[in-house]
């Protein structure tokens, strides 16, 4: 908590001017390209990050593809870890998020940025329509971010157990470990 206090506080004169231009893009998402949410965004996470001491750290980005049409799979260790992979990644990328997240200040207004979709874990045939409408997109060259475990860790602070593990390839899946400190 003291740290989203530094961050506003150290950023309290820009903090109205980002949150009003935030809502602006929020409700008018088809004005903009993704890439130029993705780099207001980008501009945001940098002010956020350089007012609370915020380092993000990133390994493995070499790994990444170099040509469009991913999708990310890591592990979910916090609610600022888009806002930190969105920093560490140098490729445009949309989200799947679960419906819970929809309407929190902030975060609604970031994933209507990002053109997300939201996936209710709870109805089969609107989860299933979701990730063939991703599949399509990604197949058309759109990147994706989905945490797969669909909710955060306990172990948040710092890098968790499971974060250190090898995890098996999967079918043209490369693993990229990506933690916050």
């Amino acid at each position: 908590m003291k740290r989203i206090l530094l961050m506003v506080f150290r950023n309290i004169l820009l903090v109205p001017y980002m949150w009003i231009k935030l809502c602006h893009r929020a409700a008018h998402p088809e004005n903009y390209t993704l890439e130029e949410h993705v780099k207001f965004l980008k501009w945001i996470v940098f002010r956020a990050n350089k007012g609370g001491n915020v380092k993000i750290e990133e390994h493995g980005a070499e790994n990444l593809p170099k040509e469009n049409g991913f999708m990310f799979f890591p592990n979910h260790q916090g609610m600022y870890d888009v806002l930190a992979i969105l920093d560490a990644c140098p490729y445009p990328f949309s989200v799947v998020a679960k419906k819970e997240v929809k309407d929190v200040p902030f975060l609604k207004q970031v994933f209507s940025c990002m053109h997300a979709y939201m996936i209710d874990r709870e109805d089969i045939r609107q989860s299933m329509q979701v990730i063939i409408d991703v599949s399509k997109e990604v197949q058309n060259g759109k990147n994706y971010l989905i945490f797969a475990e669909g909710t955060r860790s306990k172990n948040a602070a710092g890098c968790a157990p499971e974060c250190r593990r090898k995890y098996p390839m999967g079918h043209g899946l490369r693993a990229v470990r990506v933690c916050r400190r």
